[in-house]
């Protein structure tokens, strides 16, 4: 029938590649079947949702990739998939830049879906999450989110500050935590002058602050970062949102 018809037109389901660009009407949806995306065009573009959540999907061509090393990007289901090996036992951070504003408080807001493994009593694994940097190159100073595993796999969250992208500088603000939800949610409040401060969050609209410090504590920010840090373990991560807001 005519109403099937359009049902069909409207609700398409395919792979992340096989996503229409062109044709659309307002109300449109596609769902992927080898991404967590769905998406609904809103009469202009198309709006991404993972798992049911609202979400900017981060375009690998709008970051710097800094310090890579033998990590690798994956942009085919979508968002950017960040995986790399093992770094040993040193303190690398491979990321992610995107220039923030000159001047004036914003907020970084990252979601991800992220495994990381490493041989039983390892002792400190790779963690990950949004961060702020001094410069778009591995000699960048950086203030990060981390989720890893500390003291032979007890789970935490901890601001990790580093010199550079190879040299550790401490970690701050340490909290035993267990994530549950279908995405890790981090963000970074920086009010411009005095703060830069930390949240974390199971949903993406429910915030809780867990660290507060200087914002130019060892370095004034230029830029956002997606991080991540390998350390003792295997780690891969799908950046599935990533805002820089008012």
């Amino acid at each position: 029938s005519v109403l099937d018809g359009i049902r069909s037109d409207a609700n398409q389901i395919g792979t992340y590649a096989s996503k229409p660009s062109s044709g659309m009407k307002k109300g449109d949806r596609y769902k992927c079947t080898d991404s967590p995306y769905e998406y609904v065009y809103d009469g202009s573009v198309w709006q991404a949702f993972a798992f049911g959540y609202n979400v900017v999907e981060p375009v690998l061509a709008n970051f710097t990739q800094v310090n890579m090393g033998s990590s690798t990007t994956d942009i085919t289901h979508g968002g950017i998939i960040h995986s790399s090996p093992s770094n040993g036992s040193a303190a690398n951070n491979h990321f992610l830049a995107q220039a923030i504003p000159s001047s004036g408080a914003y907020y970084v807001d990252a979601a991800c879906l992220s495994l990381s493994y490493a041989p039983y009593g390892a002792g400190n694994g790779g963690g990950n999450g949004c961060g702020l940097a001094s410069l778009a190159t591995s000699s960048a100073a950086i203030a990060a989110h981390s989720f890893a595993f500390e003291s032979n796999l007890i789970w935490v969250w901890e601001r990790q500050l580093m010199n550079s992208a190879t040299s550790f500088n401490s970690n701050a603000g340490e909290i035993q935590v267990v994530p549950v939800g279908a995405l890790l949610w981090t963000r970074i409040y920086d009010d411009g002058t005095t703060y830069r401060t930390f949240y974390i969050s199971f949903n993406g609209y429910t915030w809780l602050q867990v660290y507060q410090e200087s914002r130019t504590n060892l370095f004034t920010p230029a830029y956002a970062i997606l991080g991540m840090q390998p350390y003792a373990c295997i780690i891969s991560t799908h950046w599935l949102h990533f805002s820089i807001h008012t």
